[in-house]
């Protein structure tokens, strides 16, 4: 079958609205555009509480090391709902308001207004981590902004409030810090956060390295397991001759024992018994009889539940192919619309009548359904997503169905073994005429079960064999795969170094060039030659000097941030989807004059990109060059008239 077709796409996240309610009734509704987005207002109005519940409804979590309990009006609302642009489709996220920690996300795929006349359908509930059949809406975003499942080299996931951390220059981290501050915060960790969203990670190392885990803890399980049984029955077992062995003691007990049943039957045949003699044997006979019936009918009951299992098999694969194909004709889709945009029928597929030209080009000439490339794309994602969760599901379930065929085919044989046993044993009785030689017929029989527990034993111990050459052929085709994979993670870490190198050249460009338009009040800043950082460590500096003025920390930080989405602008390679949040522009006790300049700088970034994206910032000293323009959003705010509308 041809691999599905990759459609390569920038992430891009914007936020068109943010609806805050309070006991069913409306405490802020803001609509939001691409570009800048400035909400202002003096201090102590509910800037940032905005911008904890844009953090937070987008998959963040608020309350942390920092923040122990939301701020004072934010903890009166019990919903934020925000209507986003992932890509090109248009979603509806709902998150509650709660003092408990990792809370689910809601998701419609649609519009806000769309999502609101529904109570319950078209919405879907993930959980904030991934659990055994249910995938977490990180998962489910970052598959919506065309971003690979990323985890960490030391194989924690990377969430959507890992990549917020980085997109979110809160007010309450120290102002020396790239990431908003947690106290659990391994380097290691931030460095992937930092280098997946620079685009260093290439597009599928974090799943060969996810791969390649699962592959590793596979083979030393297996490793262990094997390890385990030679430590049991000894290493003897692993050989060819070994096997001979053993197969060829099964075939001299079988001979033997026909050789026995021949012989009870030629005594058998020199006498009969008593009354009482033929009694106890016809009992026997019935009882022999018994337990061949109950074995037939379990085996019969076995049988019939594999078959059935492989019916299921069978008919689950073509279903899994089915689903591949749709969603490989998804994709192939969407790239044809891209390129070539709506078909436009000349004659009717359905009786072959010419269409009307005339037609509102607004809407579908042939079934007038109104045309929305949002809403086409939220339905393309949706399909999208539901194929793959029931993709995912049913492989969780083919394998099951895998592991238990291998238990029924594993009991029938040893069941189909006894059976043997037992019917052989009740055609002796049957076809033996009675006899006085008991004690000769004892002895016989005697033997004759000492051979059958002994082929037993040996037919398990082939069982054993068996299952430790296929283990062993596993644990060789396993190391196979292992040695491939690491060759290719190798090779795309050797390639790394050079993406790494591109990246943060330019992002240290950037900032540069921010710092050199500062407004001169940190010299060191208008006459830097160099800007370094590390996300591992949290850490900027200026030609090799960290310590600077609070204010101009400030402004060390912001420009970094502005620096790494501007790179994002330049750079379709980056993972960053073009989105970020500034809440601390002017801490610090920073002049206004300084502030109005950093926020011109990032109004000049913004207007002079062609790339789609969105920064949102607060700020309590507003340009007064910039009031009334379209970078303002909703009125300004004070003390007496809050963000939120709360009575």
């Amino acid at each position: 079958m041809s691999q599905p077709l990759k459609i390569q796409l920038v992430p891009r996240l914007v936020l068109r609205r943010l609806v805050v309610f309070r006991k069913g009734k409306t405490a802020y509704d803001e609509r939001f555009h691409t570009g800048v987005n400035i909400i202002r207002g003096t201090n102590s109005s509910g800037k940032s509480t905005i911008m904890d519940f844009i953090f937070h409804v987008l998959g963040g979590e608020v309350l942390g090391p920092t923040i122990q309990e939301w701020k004072e009006y934010a903890a009166l609302c019990d919903t934020v709902v925000a209507e986003v642009t992932l890509n090109d489709a248009t979603v509806t996220l709902r998150r509650e308001i709660s003092s408990d920690h990792a809370r689910p996300l809601h998701i419609f795929f649609g519009p806000l207004e769309t999502a609101t006349r529904s109570v319950a359908e078209g919405w879907q509930i993930f959980p904030y981590a991934r659990q055994e059949k249910r995938e977490s809406f990180s998962q489910i975003l970052f598959r919506s902004l065309a971003m690979p499942e990323a985890s960490s080299p030391e194989g924690s996931s990377i969430t959507m409030h890992q990549v917020l951390r980085l997109l979110y220059s809160d007010q309450m981290t120290p102002v020396q810090r790239i990431f908003r501050f947690e106290n659990f915060d391994p380097p290691i960790l931030k460095q992937a956060i930092g280098d997946f969203l620079c685009g260093v990670g290439e597009f599928n190392l974090y799943e060969k390295q996810v791969v390649l885990r699962d592959l590793e803890k596979k083979f030393d399980d297996l490793s262990s397991e094997l390890k385990s049984i030679f430590s049991l029955v000894g290493g003897d077992l692993d050989t060819p001759l070994a096997r001979e062995a053993i197969e060829k003691e099964l075939d001299d007990l079988t001979k033997e024992r026909i050789e026995r049943y021949a012989e009870l039957e030629r005594i058998a045949r020199s006498d009969f018994g008593s009354t009482e003699d033929t009694k106890s044997r016809e009992l026997a006979r019935r009882r022999a009889l018994e337990e061949v019936a109950r074995l037939l009918e379990k085996m019969q009951s076995l049988e019939l539940e594999i078959n059935t299992i492989e019916f299921e098999i069978t008919d689950s694969n073509k279903f899994i192919g089915h689903l591949e194909r749709m969603l490989e004709d998804i994709e192939k889709a969407a790239l044809t619309y891209e390129q070539l945009g709506g078909i436009h029928f000349k004659y009717c597929p359905a009786c072959f009548s010419p269409t009307n030209d005339a037609d509102d080009p607004s809407h579908c000439h042939l079934c007038k359904t109104a045309l929305d490339d949002s809403e086409r794309a939220s339905r393309g994602l949706a399909v999208k997503i539901d194929i793959q969760m029931q993709l995912r599901e049913s492989r969780q379930l083919q394998e099951q169905r895998q592991e238990a065929l291998a238990l029924n085919l594993k009991a029938l044989g040893s069941i189909r073994r006894e059976h043997s046993s037992k019917a052989a044993a009740y055609d002796a009785l049957s076809s033996a005429p009675m006899s006085s030689r008991d004690t000769a017929i004892a002895n016989i029989n005697r033997r004759i079960g000492f051979i059958d527990s002994r082929i037993e034993t040996i037919s398990q111990r082939l069982d054993l064999v068996s299952k430790i050459s296929s283990m062993s052929d596993e644990k060789r085709d396993l190391n196979e795969r292992i040695s491939k994979i690491r060759d290719e993670i190798k090779a795309i870490l050797a390639a790394q170094d050079k993406r790494k190198r591109t990246a943060y050249s330019l992002i240290a460009r950037n900032v540069l060039e921010l710092l050199h338009n500062d407004t001169g009040d940190q010299d060191a800043f208008v006459d830097a030659s160099s800007f370094s950082f590390s996300f591992g460590n949290d850490s900027l500096s200026v030609d090799g000097k960290s310590n600077f003025a609070a204010s101009s920390l400030v402004i060390l930080k912001n420009s970094f941030h502005l620096g790494l989405l501007v790179a994002s602008l330049q750079d379709n390679q980056f993972l960053l989807p073009r989105f970020m949040m500034f809440d601390n522009i002017e801490d610090k006790g920073m002049i206004p004059q300084r502030s109005w300049n950093f926020q011109q700088l990032i109004c000049s970034a913004s207007i002079n990109s062609r790339t789609e994206h969105q920064v949102i910032l607060t700020t309590s000293m507003l340009d007064p060059k910039l009031e009334g323009s379209p970078f303002v959003v909703g009125p300004a705010y004070s003390k007496e008239y809050r963000t939120l509308r709360i009575n």
